[in-house]
């Protein structure tokens, strides 16, 4: 699992099941994959952020408990 802390903002460019890719400083050059697995419906007022669990995969047990990531998360855009 991957805890994201996303800006309220950025909530209308976020969906369950979306596609993830994260990077993390302590493993330069490993890209890992998941999905968006659940969005708070409660927003941090003192961040004004939002938690957003990851489904990743993480079968090697290279990434740990507590350490920083960065995530790319992809949408859509549409003329409309």
């Amino acid at each position: 699992w991957v805890s994201l802390d996303v800006y309220e903002y950025e909530l209308s460019w976020i969906q369950y099941g979306q596609m993830v890719e994260i990077t993390s400083e302590a493993l330069p050059g490993t890209v890992f994959g998941g999905r968006v697995w659940f969005i708070s419906p409660v927003v941090d007022e003192s961040t004004r952020t939002v938690k957003v669990l990851l489904n990743i995969n993480n079968d090697a047990r290279k990434l740990k408990p507590g350490m920083y990531v960065s995530a790319v998360i992809r949408a859509d855009l549409r003329a409309d």
